[in-house]
């Protein structure tokens, strides 16, 4: 399917809570900060896993947004971040009752499954253990399960910040949830960008959420060797010495239209969005050779060229793997030309869902703000970053406006966007 260029569909309001920094204005100071540093968590001990960093928000109050307590009952963290990047999205594109139909207002949303709230879990586990340590279902039917709490799956299927957020801001058009890992959330994006295309709705808050801070993620994290192996070393993107990632968590949001129902109604639109794709790329899971379209299909939905394209939120997870891949697609897609590339993962860590969000949240404060961010904790650029014209240094100011923004999953899902200024 090709982008309409007819009528283009845009982003009018963003919204982001994110480690160490609450709103879009922090966020951008942090981006540019060409050095990051994170503590141990304040939640738990998080000093006997091999990481002990964390990102984790710290400032975020949920009754800041949620007005009513007793409701917070049936949200999980993610769900109350969500909320609160949220009201930063609708404020900013000033939305309000008025801005759209109830029904023609979607809500599509990035997030995962999570089991269980690690406190309830824990104290059931511990209940249900026998003299020798070994888990007795028995003692789990008369002690265990009774700290499961009631309402706990509402709290934490995939799909309950979509369903908060519609019944928080009125939406009676359509309402989906993408859980895929690192890529739900431009996933979520690029659905509610075809929802609009197709004319199921005028309006949409997509965007996504997530949180890896408890010490089950930690150590599902540790299992599948993707947290940090040295105490002395923060989270490098696309650094000789890079050795993986810390978890994070939070929320970017974004309230996306049609550029005519945007000035229609009074608003300033911040960026175009002029491409999506999305697709399977083996070489993310399998080490195979790098084949990859899905970049370029994005080009190509937007209408440009790669040569249109002034720089690339690349995903910098930390390993050489991935990161060697996706320094691979670089080359293979810009033949002839340069464009700049950056990471801004080293702020929010491995937030799940939530990480591809914040990349675009990083390529949407690049585009209005006329710069490219700076891929933080990146002291020595690694090798297989050979013909990668990485921003390490400093923020670069730029003129041109179009960003492709690319994310993947270990297990090889890719999606990219194309954004630009031309509104």
């Amino acid at each position: 399917m090709t982008t309409s260029h007819s009528n283009p569909v845009v982003i009018s309001g963003m919204g982001v809570v994110a480690p160490q920094a609450l709103g879009n204005t922090e966020f951008l100071s942090k981006i540019l900060s060409a050095e990051v540093k994170h503590g141990n968590s304040e939640r738990f001990d998080s000093t006997g896993f091999s990481c002990s960093e964390v990102g984790e928000l710290r400032s975020f109050s949920p009754l800041d947004y949620v007005k009513k307590k007793k409701k917070l009952k049936l949200m999980g963290e993610n769900i109350t971040y969500a909320i609160g990047a949220a009201s930063m999205a609708v404020e900013q594109a000033g939305f309000n009752a008025e801005a759209c139909a109830p029904e023609r207002l979607g809500v599509i949303f990035g997030g995962r499954t999570r089991i269980s709230d690690f406190p309830e879990l824990e104290k059931c586990v511990i209940s249900s253990l026998a003299s020798d340590g070994s888990l007795d279902f028995q003692l789990y039917g008369t002690e265990g399960m009774h700290h499961v709490y009631p309402l706990s799956m509402l709290r934490n299927l995939p799909n309950m910040a979509a369903a908060h957020l519609s019944i928080v801001h009125g939406a009676l058009g359509p309402t989906d949830a993408i859980t895929n890992g690192a890529t739900s959330s431009i996933q979520a994006v690029g659905e509610a960008l075809r929802t609009i295309q197709r004319g199921d709705a005028d309006m949409v808050i997509t965007g996504g959420s997530d949180s890896l801070v408890s010490p089950l993620d930690f150590g599902q994290l540790t299992s599948l060797g993707l947290l940090l192996k040295n105490r002395e070393n923060p989270f490098r993107s696309f650094d000789s010495v890079s050795s993986g990632g810390f978890p994070g968590e939070g929320s970017a949001v974004f309230v996306i239209e049609t550029l005519e129902h945007c000035i229609n109604r009074g608003a300033t639109p911040l960026v175009r969005i002029d491409g999506f794709a999305e697709g399977f790329e083996p070489a993310f899971s399998y080490g195979s050779d790098v084949v990859s379209n899905s970049w370029e299909r994005a080009i190509i939905d937007s209408g440009m060229a790669p040569s249109d394209i002034c720089a690339v939120s690349l995903t910098g997870s930390g390993h050489k793997q991935f990161e060697s891949v996706e320094c691979e697609l670089y080359r293979q897609t810009f033949k002839g030309s340069s464009p700049y590339a950056w990471s801004s993962r080293a702020h929010s860590g491995l937030a799940g869902a939530a990480i591809s969000a914040f990349d675009l949240a990083s390529a949407v404060l690049s585009v209005t703000n006329n710069l490219v961010p700076v891929t933080s904790n990146c002291f020595e650029v690694a090798d297989y970053c050979h013909d990668v014209n990485l921003v390490t240094k400093e923020k670069q100011d730029v003129t041109e406006g179009t960003r492709l923004v690319s994310s993947h999953n270990r297990a090889g899902a890719v999606a990219a966007l194309v954004i630009s200024s031309n509104v």
